[in-house]
């Protein structure tokens, strides 16, 4: 995420930067590792977040 954010050129929620670390096993499933916010919250923030950079990108042609 953080390498799509940059070449949108927006920038990422400061939740999902700390999250990078554990995204794969936020996403996936549920675990003992520390999380910024609900399973369900960070995983609609990640989808919002997706779809405003490939927006972004796509508009630059």
């Amino acid at each position: 995420m953080t390498d799509l954010a940059s070449l949108a050129g927006q920038p990422l929620e400061p939740r999902l930067e700390a999250l990078q670390e554990f995204a794969v096993e936020a996403r996936y499933e549920e675990g003992p590792f520390p999380r910024q916010a609900e399973r369900s919250e960070l995983l609609a923030l990640l989808e919002t977040e997706l779809e405003r950079c490939e927006r972004a990108v796509a508009a630059r042609g």
